[in-house]
């Protein structure tokens, strides 16, 4: 069975990132050997061998825009910074500069935090975090690894001692949240310092054995605070995702990557003049065993969001037309980009999808690099799409504001170079200004690749690449 993502690590929409670089862990999932459905962590676990990312030289502190920013960083023998540079940076140099906070860098290779702690090495962090607990109430951001923040919270005293309060924090991440095993000390943590009235962005990242963490946890935060809230890695069902959404009036962005059932079967639907951002992805790679599928438009149907700017939905295999449309029912939302990610989708549905959205400036269609079942992908842009994209004297141009298209090559039909006609006409007629696509070259018909690398002279920003 081939890889959900086609053996490249995935970039989703928003990353954490901090002190200047974006910190992510990269593995590569391979496919299962059973036939239950696996989770995007569970085939982080699996993946053998992992991909590590570029050696990136991370400042481990850094001022920037007046931002103090301490990336803590070790290999089991020394701390960077060391505790007199981060000390006298904080209270003589900067004593008055916001702080974001890293306990751990993620991107970089080497030791990870279990390694440290299995080595007995992880207590070097304790003077630096006793340090930092001090100046508490001057954190703006902090990303913690969980694993190491409970050893640390577990083995020393610095989590119970008095300190300032975090008056001033907006941002938490975690990160491995469901390797931790006793939750209770980790939960009082997070509640403490999320308690402020300002903090308003939550990610939460790799985590297995959720529901319970979810349930328990987030009940101290003010979730009618929250602008944005990510949850990556992270399963969470439709319902569960319903509920928050009807609890988080002000949230702007929310972001669920491994979506799951149970569905959310609720007869009220939640109405968000604020949501301007969202992505929901359906929580497997296997698409023949997923008992998941419906969970994206099980939600879908039972939001009013006016105000949706972006919207990304991935990996279901079923278009779900109807339900779909239950999003514009009442007051329809007005996208300027839609990112359809792997979602197994036809040209009829694509129609109409498009006609529900006539404002789109930018368009992904990331379709599936091949199919579960072996047979061909759908061609979405045939000689029809195509025909229905141009301009029409009766209803115009089709998604007439389109300025930017990204489209993957094996969706493109290979006939009689339809796909650059349509292209360079929207290009001369409408605002089309850039199109990518993604995939091999060979993949793309010679007529469109040599028609679209000539509208590059005239001022069209045509790209090939390998990822979206």
């Amino acid at each position: 069975m081939p890889s959900r993502h086609g053996g490249v690590p995935t970039s989703r929409p928003a990353t954490i990132a901090w002190a200047g670089t974006t910190l992510r862990p990269a593995t590569t999932p391979r496919p299962a050997t059973t036939s239950r459905p696996v989770t995007r962590s569970t085939a982080r676990k699996e993946a053998s061998p992992p991909i590590l990312p570029p050696i990136v030289e991370i400042q481990p502190i850094l001022m920037d825009n007046g931002v103090l920013k301490i990336n803590l960083q070790t290999d089991g023998q020394r701390v960077r910074p060391d505790l007199k540079t981060m000390t006298d940076n904080i209270w003589y140099i900067y004593p008055h500069a916001p702080i974001e906070l890293s306990v751990w860098n993620w991107a970089a290779p080497g030791y990870s935090p279990l390694t440290l702690i299995q080595n007995r090495r992880a207590s070097i962090l304790e003077a630096h975090i006793k340090a930092l607990y001090d100046s508490l109430d001057r954190w703006i951001s902090v990303a913690f690894d969980a694993v190491l923040l409970m050893y640390l919270m577990q083995c020393t005293s610095w989590s119970i001692t008095a300190h300032p309060q975090p008056y001033n924090l907006r941002r938490l991440a975690l990160l491995n949240v469901g390797e931790v095993g006793d939750l209770r000390p980790l939960d009082k943590l997070v509640q403490e310092i999320c308690g402020g009235n300002g903090f308003c962005d939550l990610y939460i990242g790799d985590s297995t054995s959720t529901v319970p963490w979810l349930r328990r946890s987030l009940r101290g935060i003010c979730f009618g605070n929250l602008t944005r809230l990510e949850f990556d890695g992270f399963p969470v069902s439709a319902a569960q995702a319903h509920d928050l959404l009807m609890q988080m009036k002000n949230v702007q962005e929310f972001s669920v990557s491994d979506l799951t059932g149970p569905q959310a079967n609720e007869t009220y639907r939640v109405v968000n003049h604020n949501l301007r951002r969202l992505s929901l992805q359906v929580d497997t790679i296997d698409f023949q065993t997923n008992n998941n599928t419906g969970a994206v438009f099980g939600l879908l149907q039972y939001l009013c969001v006016p105000n949706l700017r972006e919207l990304t939905l991935g990996y279901e295999d079923e278009w779900d037309s109807a339900k779909f449309a239950q999003l514009y029912a009442s007051i329809p939302p007005n996208l300027e980009k839609l990112h359809l990610k792997a979602m197994a989708i036809n040209e009829r549905q694509l129609i109409k999808c498009l006609k529900l959205n006539p404002g789109l400036e930018k368009l992904i269609l990331d379709t599936q690099l091949e199919r579960w079942d072996s047979a061909p992908v759908p061609i979405l842009f045939t000689e029809n799409l195509c025909q229905r994209l141009l301009y029409n004297e009766h209803e115009g141009y089709l998604c007439p504001d389109l300025e930017k298209l990204i489209v993957r090559d094996n969706s493109i039909g290979r006939t009689n170079g339809c796909f650059s006609a349509m292209v360079e006409n929207r290009f001369i007629g409408t605002d089309l200004r850039e199109v990518v696509v993604v995939g091999d070259e060979p993949a793309l018909g010679h007529h469109d690749f040599n028609t679209l690398h000539g509208l590059k002279y005239r001022g069209l920003a045509f790209e090939y690449r390998q990822n979206v």
